[in-house]
């Protein structure tokens, strides 16, 4: 479920960084959360395009590092964050694999 307060929250903190980017840290935010909760051993990252979710990888990175969390890269594609594997994937290859939790970016 999308919390559309916090969302307008990101946007009112963001409001100068480059188009979208407000919903993305949204998104990242709610990857952090749910790794935080232990509940999820994989989650998947869901992205429009396989190059897409490199770049998200990337900026998903910085954001940790902006929130002072402690993660391992283990892959082109993957990061642990609170005993929790992080996949990024586009929609066409996450079909092809199952995880405990689905985050979507707006695309």
């Amino acid at each position: 479920m999308i919390n559309i307060k916090k969302l307008h929250l990101v946007h009112k903190y963001y409001p100068n960084v480059p188009r979208r980017f407000g919903k993305t840290t949204y998104c990242y935010d709610s990857l952090l959360k749910a790794s935080q909760t232990e509940q999820y051993k994989n989650l998947c990252y869901i992205t429009n395009t396989s190059c897409y979710a490199r770049e998200s990888l990337r900026d998903f990175i910085e954001f940790l590092d902006k929130e002072g969390e402690k993660y391992d890269v283990i892959s082109i594609n993957s990061v642990i964050v609170n005993n929790t594997e992080i996949v990024f994937k586009s929609r066409k290859e996450q079909q092809y694999f199952r995880f405990d939790g689905y985050i979507e970016d707006y695309f």
